[in-house]
């Protein structure tokens, strides 16, 4: 049995290829992997909205109120 996986500009293609005497449902192969694909891009969905929250945030913070300049006490 063979199994490869190709990613290429945001897309991913997964192939299996096995002797139907050792491997007579590959598809239940292919079943799993994609289920685990569409958990991998949930949880990254998950990350990519915790850092941008985080991220507005930070930003947030640096923005800097202007200068005010004290008067000079003598």
């Amino acid at each position: 049995m063979a199994a490869s996986i190709l990613s290429y500009r945001g897309m991913a293609a997964l192939t299996v290829i096995g002797d139907a005497h050792l491997v007579p449902d590959p598809e239940v192969i292919t079943n799993q992997f994609n289920r685990e694909f569409q958990k991998l891009l949930k949880g990254s969905a998950r990350e990519n909205k915790k850092t941008a929250a985080k991220n507005a945030v930070a930003n947030k913070a640096a923005i800097k109120k202007p200068a005010v300049k004290k008067a000079a006490t003598r």
